[in-house]
């Protein structure tokens, strides 16, 4: 579709299917769920956790009145940035590739994908930030079937939020590349054949059923891949998030955001509905059609205690 001006307008053909457009394994938006705000920036309560927990006298004698919350809030902020990146369509490329493929697609998936590569790697960086979050090293590394013990290590996760959160972890996140380790792993494949009357088959060994093993609600594996290298510069691929530490912790993805979490990523909906766009606009110089997306958010950790990382996995 020919942009008929300079101005821009929303694709909703391309936009309402830019989920399909996120490449396969990109976890942030799971890892900390979005949060829609009105306001670009602002200020946020939040509830220290030792106050959630607060004990107290509930007992109530006749005529008095009942016991009344005393919390103390904190106050954090967040500040939503807008990222976006941009794909020309030429008019001779569209004549070009027009009976092969739809290049308008084409060059929405690659707009979305620079702008979502950007949000995985901000949820990637925080959450393997091991000055953020509480942290001790594994057993042993997880490649090795024998020593490795990821059940053990996981479960000093869980009891090391619980100690300095009282909050309970319900989830587990790793690269796949531990992933394939924990496939292999004899205490993995040893609580599935003992436990569950498995076969003990590598295959039998999915996110749910690590899930079991481990104790939590979910296990989500990041499979995002980035170039770090400059443009024109010799690749250098690597995993997104860090393959060699195995992120513990409670995740929320309620409205409430004293529903104590890990972290958020706060979607701005004042210029952009809270969700990525997709626009496009004529330029007419390039005797072309730019293909837009952008989105406006801001990653924040929320409550640190609510993690734990465990380090040299690999």
């Amino acid at each position: 579709m020919v942009a008929p001006s300079s101005a821009s307008f929303l694709r909703p053909d391309l936009g309402e299917a830019f989920e399909e457009f996120i490449p396969d394994g990109y976890v942030g938006l799971r890892v900390y769920p979005g949060f829609q705000t009105a306001l670009q920036t602002a200020n946020f309560s939040v509830i220290p956790v030792e106050q959630l927990l607060q004990q107290r006298s509930t007992i109530r004698a006749p005529g008095a009145g009942y016991s009344r919350s005393t919390f103390t809030f904190e106050q954090d902020n967040y500040v939503c940035e807008e990222y976006g990146a941009e794909e020309p369509v030429g008019d001779r490329e569209r004549a070009i590739y027009a009976y092969s493929f739809d290049i308008e697609r084409v060059a929405a998936q690659r707009a979305v994908g620079a702008v979502m590569r950007e949000l995985e790697s901000q949820v990637a960086t925080q959450i393997n930030d091991t000055g953020t979050f509480t942290n001790g090293a594994a057993t042993a590394v997880w490649s090795n079937n024998s020593s490795g013990r990821p059940i053990d290590d996981v479960i000093t996760g869980i009891n090391s939020v619980r100690a300095t959160s009282g909050l309970i972890a319900n989830t587990v996140v790793i690269d796949i590349d531990l992933f394939r380790d924990l496939s292999t792993s004899d205490q993995i494949i040893d609580r599935m054949k003992y436990q569950w009357g498995g076969a003990g088959d590598p295959r039998e060994v999915t996110e749910k059923s690590l899930a079991m093993a481990f104790g939590v609600d979910q296990v989500i594996i990041a499979r995002a891949s980035t170039n770090s290298a400059a443009q024109g510069a010799t690749p250098s691929l690597g995993a997104i998030f860090n393959n060699t530490q195995c992120w513990v912790g409670r995740i929320t993805g309620g409205g409430d955001l004293k529903d104590p979490g890990a972290g958020r990523v706060f979607l701005n909906t004042n210029d952009g509905a809270g969700t990525l766009s997709v626009e496009q606009y004529r330029d007419e110089p390039m005797r072309a059609d730019i293909i837009r997306a952008r989105l406006d958010f801001d990653v924040k950790t929320i409550y640190s205690a609510a993690g734990y990382i465990v380090t040299g996995c690999a």
